[in-house]
């Protein structure tokens, strides 16, 4: 929670500071910024995201062609130390960038880098408005879109495979859709959608150590009983369980295959969701 912590803070310090309109940019120019800044020159950059979110508005997304107001970049160290991560997160204001870089734990070392070659955002946004199911999802709920994300990185099953999801939550209907492109190519691999759950209360929560190989643990502010089940980015179920949580509780995921999954979790009429690794 406390990572989280420290880019709300971040992000409400600059909100704050400058009442300015933060400016729109491309993941390719977050990117370049990221790799050629002296301060985070140690580090390889493993996963982008961008995010799209009523509740914050310095968190946009211009889906006609690819840019956010905000980026957060994952990266790994490039001497092979398996302790720590970085998250960066990279704004934009008067042309100049401004970014805070957040070492976070967590094992990396595996993870292919994203570098020179990787889909821009803005081919992803191309393709993305050829997709009927896509579009269709969007035009019926984009006046109601609590969410909507573009992910670069590692969300199929497999750690090898780089992919861009594109997801989309609509809060007052409870529905979502998620569709997996393939990053280099921006071939459809396929859209998921999960539909009918009432009163749907989105909650930020933080999962640790993730990636992990048994045991994996989270913080909510809630005390009771719940459902938690982990899903495959086919939408099927491999682990379910009930408990009682009281803040805090830990899922053994060892008997998992190596790979990326969704964890979610049902207090009463709410689903709360988290992706989560699996490694060895």
């Amino acid at each position: 929670m406390k990572y989280l912590l420290i880019t709300l803070f971040f992000l409400l310090s600059f909100m704050c500071s400058n009442a300015q309109t933060y400016e729109y940019m491309k993941l390719n120019e977050a990117y370049d910024y990221a790799v050629n800044s002296s301060g985070f020159s140690t580090f390889d950059f493993i996963t982008a995201q961008a995010i799209d979110s009523k509740n914050n508005p310095l968190m946009n997304i211009n889906l006609d062609d690819g840019t956010s107001t905000l980026w957060i970049l994952t990266g790994k160290p490039k001497d092979g130390s398996t302790e720590n991560g970085l998250t960066l997160t990279i704004l934009k204001l008067a042309g100049q960038f401004m970014s805070q870089g957040n070492v976070v734990p967590g094992d990396y070392s595996g993870f292919p880098i994203i570098n020179n070659d990787f889909a821009n955002s803005d081919a992803l946004t191309a393709q993305l408005k050829n997709s009927s199911e896509f579009m269709n999802f969007y035009n019926s709920n984009k006046d109601s879109l609590s969410i909507m994300e573009f992910n670069l990185g590692f969300s199929f099953g497999d750690i090898s495979q780089m992919v861009w999801t594109t997801t989309m939550i609509n809060v007052n209907a409870s529905d979502m859709l998620t569709c997996f492109w393939d990053y280099k190519t921006l071939a459809k691999i396929l859209c998921s959608s999960v539909s009918g759950v009432e009163d749907n209360e989105l909650i930020n929560f933080d999962v640790f150590p993730n990636p992990s190989s048994d045991i994996v643990s989270f913080e909510i502010p809630y005390s009771g009983f719940a459902n938690c089940s982990i899903y495959d980015n086919l939408g099927n179920i491999v682990q379910s369980s009930s408990m009682n949580i009281d803040n805090h509780a830990n899922i053994n995921i060892s008997s998992l295959n190596n790979g990326v999954y969704n964890l979610v979790i049902k207090i009463g009429k709410s689903v709360l969701s988290k992706q989560i690794i699996k490694v060895k």
